[in-house]
């Protein structure tokens, strides 16, 4: 209930401003005492509520009273009951004064009588902002249907996004229509287009339904109102999710959201050139060694069938570069295999992988790297026993062409020694 009540203060509070020229002035001294109270209403609200309310005693006006007993009820002063009492005759067909009654009812708990004064008001000033105020008291009573009918009158009367959405807060959140919520929303986006809350509330109503579809031509829609890349976040997420790859690239090629991804999604779609060039412009702006280290990466898997000893020193130069400065195992052991497979610096590449491995000792590749160095240096059982250690529920890399060939080569280097040890007993 007291959130609730909060509500409603906040609702009646938005309603109610200072406007110095609805006081009609007649004197001198009655225009002094309405600046006095302007003045000091910031730095002293009571002053400033009291000086209105002598303004009353001394004129009958009435609007004066009405503003003595807004600012006890902006300020929450405890003389506010005594002024809302007061007001009750002298202010009987006034709808400002009666809407902060409604207010001072909800306080009280008086949920009937403050539903009784709300139809007043809308009958006696129907307007969308007494409407509005009608349908959040039907709402507090339950009685939503009756609420959801003021509601639609409010909208009616001023077609505010404001009042659209209270339409909107009551389908769903008090009479359960989520559906029904949704097909006026996108009546709505149709009739009068998307505002960057309309959208986000009907963004989260398809999240909600986990339709996806609509939730990406939603935030797709944001994105082009807002330019909030929060919501090229979240595209980029659905697409690499449902591996849309074609959807994620052209955001990111729109976008510049994120180069790193979109690079890795060329060299998985074997655009090497655009990957190259991408990697390139990027650490060229950047001065990210990353992007250094893709770039080599690039280089080398666009060249693995005519890998000359020129393009070889040239990946090895940029590794050197950039692997120092990244602590990230994927390079570490990209750079170390290359470095094991090419027989160039093993010692240096089972280091680098054994980096890798720190950070992820049950990596199928990693390990691989590892047996694959110890074979180069002629370590057979090493090899061996490293492999053996691989969880055999890896089963993508134990059918992969690399897997398959360093398991056959380490099995015949075995086998070779096993051969070279039982000639070399024979002959003794």
């Amino acid at each position: 209930m007291y959130r609730r009540k909060a509500f409603i203060k906040l609702f009646l509070l938005l309603l109610l401003s200072l406007n110095v020229s609805a006081f009609d002035h007649d004197s001198y001294g009655e225009t002094l005492m309405i600046f006095k109270g302007i003045y000091v209403q910031k730095e002293d609200p009571k002053m400033s509520m009291l000086v209105f309310e002598k303004l009353y005693d001394d004129t009958n006006k009435t609007e004066y009273l009405k503003e003595s007993i807004k600012l006890a009820y902006l300020y929450g002063d405890k003389d506010f009951t005594r002024l809302i009492e007061r007001g009750k005759k002298p202010l009987e067909k006034d709808s400002e004064y009666l809407r902060m009654r409604v207010g001072y009812l909800l306080d009280l708990g008086n949920l009937n009588e403050a539903l009784a004064l709300s139809k007043e008001i809308a009958k006696l000033d129907p307007t969308a902002q007494n409407y509005s105020l009608l349908g959040v008291v039907q709402g507090l009573l339950s009685l939503n249907s009756d609420a959801l009918a003021s509601f639609r009158e409010a909208f009616k009367l001023e077609a505010s996004e404001q009042n659209f959405l209270r339409i909107i807060n009551l389908l769903v959140n008090r009479m359960g229509k989520t559906d029904d919520a949704i097909k006026e929303m996108e009546t709505y986006r149709a009739m009068y287009g998307c505002s960057a809350e309309i959208c986000m509330a009907l963004a989260d109503l398809y999240v909600a339904k986990r339709d996806i579809p609509n939730t990406i031509k939603i935030y797709e829609e944001l994105y082009k109102i807002t330019n909030d890349p929060v919501y090229v976040k979240e595209l980029l997420g659905f697409y690499l999710y449902f591996e849309d790859l074609k959807s994620a690239k052209e955001l990111l090629e729109r976008t510049s959201y994120d180069d790193r991804t979109l690079v890795e999604i060329y060299i998985y779609e074997k655009e090497y050139d655009k990957a190259f060039e991408k990697a390139k412009t990027s650490y060229r702006d950047s001065n990210n060694s990353e992007f250094l280290a893709l770039a080599a990466i690039i280089k080398h898997e666009q060249n693995l069938e005519n890998l000359t000893e020129e393009i070889l020193k040239e990946v090895i130069d940029k590794f050197e570069k950039s692997v120092g400065n990244l602590n990230n195992a994927m390079y570490d052991n990209y750079y170390g295999y290359l470095l094991i497979d090419h027989s160039i610096d093993v010692p240096k590449g089972i280091n680098l992988v054994e980096k890798a491995l720190k950070k992820e000792p049950t990596s199928p590749y990693y390990l691989d790297s590892l047996a694959w160095g110890y074979y180069k240096l002629g370590q057979c059982e090493k090899a061996d026993s490293i492999m053996k250690s691989i969880d055999l529920s890896e089963k993508s890399f134990f059918e992969s062409k690399e897997a398959i060939e360093h398991i056959k080569a380490i099995e015949e280097c075995l086998k070779q020694r096993y051969d070279s040890n039982k000639t070399k007993k024979e002959g003794k």
